[in-house]
């Protein structure tokens, strides 16, 4: 069994105990890596044991592999980043349930007003 099947295969049983969205998403993810031949990359990272406090492509699979500490279903508002390639501050924020997520400043939000810049968010805007 090559690496990355071995990866793919742990990240399976760990989603085992996820919801249906979660192994979903996974499968997704699993196929289009096979698809873009990225395999290397995810080997590469796993092994350099580097960790992310966001996670801004919202990908299931550095959650599970326990890269980054961000559910992307739990966090499915953090939708669109903006990518000007400028330096970009990042903002905690702490969700109704007691969790905290970090997100780029440039990330934007949805809102039951639309959708609002993470920078320019407000404590009374209410998150969808």
């Amino acid at each position: 069994m090559s690496d990355w099947q071995k990866i793919a295969e742990f990240a399976r049983k760990k989603v085992a105990a996820l919801s249906k969205e979660h192994a979903t998403r996974l499968e997704f993810e699993i196929k289009e890596i096979d698809k873009q031949g990225a395999n290397d990359y995810w080997i590469n990272l796993l092994k350099s044991k580097q960790k992310f406090e966001a996670n801004t492509n919202g990908l299931v699979l550095p959650f599970l592999l326990g890269i980054t500490p961000v559910d992307p279903v739990d966090c499915e508002y953090v939708f669109k980043i903006d990518e000007t390639g400028e330096e970009d501050d990042i903002m905690r924020l702490v969700l109704d349930n007691g969790k905290t997520i970090s997100v780029p400043s440039r990330a934007l939000i949805k809102t039951i007003n639309g959708p609002i810049i993470a920078k320019d968010l407000k404590v009374e805007d209410e998150l969808t």
